[in-house]
């Protein structure tokens, strides 16, 4: 019986095959494979955030590749995987379809001349429902796609469609009362791609197959597993690419999967194939990753690696991140170790940790912009001289029932020398005399946050055990970033958090920057770093359990939690991915955040002649290359940003705990001019 006689035979039954077919001339294959695309991906959506994803990356300008459904308890859950529309390719998604609404949607598209590119079948409650990708045959490409075949007719249809010069580009394999049932969408294979396909493998099989295929040239395109009387099988379409490596990962958990995903996008791939399916041993994932960003091909790569992997080694940090933009390119993105030890979350280029003191640069950039522009992003105008007195803009301070208050007359310094850490306002306690011990209570603004700390007086004896003199000692402090919150608080009329927010952040794409505490308890999110402390003193010589395993009973990690720190927001309240910090300096360094005058000639000129602090920023020279930098140390953090200001070069380092020996030169900023000289010689 031919295939089109079964076709008449199976129409009209629920799972039936459809044989369809367009044919007409082709020049191309599925889709252009192509480097640096902007790309996405999410996985275990519910409905509505589907559709809500959906428009948000529609309207970006890219097109869906790949999507995925399939039922988690009593509810359908779906993945997407999206790539710029790079040739403005019409195209189009549906899914909950039944069989019949699947059908209709693919004679509409046919009209349009559209061809299937994915199709993805699943059970929402007892009832089967399709979804599927179609795309605009710019190529003129033949095409067909069935759907609803048994085992031995999709053996048949397979010999004929490869016989007639077809290649297969997507299988499906799902479970119906009467067994085992195949869909799939076939391409004529005009640029003769080398191609093979194999299905009902046992584990090892398939990852034979997998290794035998490596080894010849072969990467996996398109992978499925299913439940079988006799166990889990899989099936796999392997297709010749040359010049691309590639990754594929299959029988993860979800939250090795979601390891992977971040590594893998770190290294420079982008996802092109998912899968979640069941098996004896639960919900399992699987994915193919593509070679898609230059940083995948960084020769020196291997040398951060090894340099940051024995820096963690030495320090036993439960987890480090690190990222390297050079003239632009994010040319190294990485994460060693553990976020979140406990939970086995990865560290990665965008887990998310306290800046702790590097907030102070952004403070100081927020500052020497606020002052160049005067004027915010919506258009609201306001001066601001940062030469003035701080008194001057800390002055009768509405506080409610018609009083005001005014920063006491002691504070003489001006705004400016407060940044250049020359405004002798105390540090903490153990550092200066007086001191301003951390604050726990919440404080919505800046402003109240000052009108706590500004009684305290100025610093009478300094860590270095002198006395300190407005405009001349330099004398380091975090308060007074607080201070320097409530003077731009006052000037523009938003709360430091906004500020931060809209006018950096936001502004300028860093989605993971921001004040950490804007409400009094922190935020959910999957990418924070778990912060921890040390048990040991790790900076001293005798320590000797740098080798000890997580978990350990002598390990020196020591998992600790956030403490509110809203009083602080610019001098160590701001949290930030790594790739968000490094990309910060780079606009910074590429005048797009501060003008380059201003930039050059205000925030990184000195304060004071022969001083090394311009607004936040710490002006120095390291192996005859001009800096720009700041580090951090606080609880759960420790942290380095600098700028090469010369050689277009930014590298920024994060951590989860703040203790890092400094004993042999095996501190954070040590680390950075490591990887500074593998980069730059």
């Amino acid at each position: 019986m031919t295939l089109r006689r079964d076709l008449a035979r199976f129409a009209g039954i629920v799972g039936a095959i459809f044989l369809l077919n367009a044919m007409e001339t082709a020049t191309a294959g599925i889709l252009k494979d192509q480097k640096n695309l902007a790309w996405a991906s999410q996985r275990d959506l519910t409905s509505q955030q589907f559709s809500s994803s959906f428009k948000k990356y529609r309207q970006r300008g890219y097109i869906m590749i790949d999507i995925d459904a399939y039922p988690v308890g009593n509810s359908v859950r779906y993945a997407m995987i999206w790539r710029r529309n790079t040739d403005g390719r019409g195209w189009a998604e549906n899914r909950d379809m039944s069989s019949a609404g699947y059908k209709n949607k693919w004679d509409e598209y046919r009209a349009k001349g559209f061809r299937p590119h994915d199709v993805e079948t699943y059970l929402a409650g007892n009832n089967r429902r399709w979804a599927g990708i179609w795309v605009e045959n710019k190529e003129g490409l033949r095409w067909s796609s069935n759907r609803g075949l048994t085992g031995q007719e999709y053996g048949a249809l397979f010999q004929r469609k490869k016989r007639d010069g077809f290649r297969l580009v997507d299988v499906e394999v799902y479970s119906t009362r009467n067994g085992l049932r195949y869909a799939c969408i076939w391409l004529e294979n005009k640029p003769r791609i080398a191609w093979s396909q194999l299905r009902n493998m046992t584990r090892s099989k398939y990852q034979d197959e997998v290794n035998k295929r490596s080894a010849n040239g072969f990467r996996v395109v398109d992978f499925e597993s299913y439940n079988t009387s006799n166990g889990q099988r899989y099936a796999a379409i392997w297709e010749r690419k040359p010049g691309y490596n590639w990754q594929t990962r299959t029988n993860r958990t979800a939250r090795q999967f979601a390891n992977l995903w971040r590594q893998y996008r770190d290294e420079g791939y982008r996802l092109v194939d998912f899968e979640r399916y069941q098996t004896a041993r639960g919900a399992r994932y699987a994915g193919v990753w593509a070679e898609n960003d230059g940083r995948y091909r960084y020769n020196r790569k291997g040398q951060i690696n090894t340099a940051v992997q024995n820096y963690r080694n030495t320090n036993a940090l439960p987890g480090i991140s690190v990222a390297v933009i050079r003239n632009g390119q994010t040319i190294y993105r990485r994460g060693f170790g553990q976020a979140d030890v406990a939970n086995n979350k990865a560290a990665h280029g965008e887990t998310v940790y306290a800046a702790a003191s590097v907030s102070k640069v952004i403070g100081g950039t927020l500052a020497a912009k606020l002052e160049d522009e005067e004027r915010l992003r919506d258009g609201t105008a306001f001066t601001l001289d940062l030469t003035r007195p701080t008194s001057a803009y800390l002055s009768n301070i509405p506080v409610g029932r018609g009083q005001t208050a005014s920063i006491p007359s002691a504070h003489t310094h001006t705004v400016e020398q407060m940044l250049a850490h020359l405004g002798c306002i105390p540090h903490y306690p153990s550092s200066t005399t007086p001191g301003i011990s951390n604050q726990s209570t919440h404080y919505t603004n800046a402003v109240a946050a000052v009108r706590n700390i500004w009684n305290t007086g100025l610093v009478t004896q300094t860590s270095n055990n002198t006395s300190c003199t407005v405009g001349n000692t330099r004398s380091y402090s975090t308060p007074a970033f607080t201070f320097i919150g409530a003077v731009l608080e006052r000037r523009t009329g938003r709360t430091i958090a906004r500020l931060v927010n809209e006018e950096i952040a936001d502004r300028y794409g860093f989605s993971t920057m921001r004040a950490m505490f804007t409400t009094s308890s922190l935020p959910s999110n999957y990418d924070r770093a778990v912060p921890y402390t040390s048990r040991d003193t790790i900076h001293t010589a005798n320590t000797t359990d740098w080798a000890d395993p997580p978990n350990n009973q002598s390990n020196p990690n020591q998992p600790t939690s956030w403490s509110n720190n809203s009083w602080k927001v610019l001098g160590g309240g701001i949290e930030v991915s790594t790739v968000d910090l490094a990309r910060f300096g780079w606009r910074t360094l590429n005048g797009d955040i501060v003008a380059a005058d201003a930039r050059d000639n205000r925030m990184w000129t000195p304060v004071r002649a022969g001083r090394t602090n311009g607004l936040a920023w710490e002006l120095r020279n390291i192996g005859g290359r001009r800096v720009a930098e700041h580090g951090g140390s606080w609880a759960g953090a420790r942290t380095q940003l600098r700028v090469y200001r010369d050689d277009g070069l930014v590298i920024a380092i994060m951590s989860n705990r703040r203790n890092h020996r400094s004993d042999q030169n095996l501190d954070v900023d040590d680390l950075a001019t490591q990887i500074g000289n593998i980069v730059l010689n």
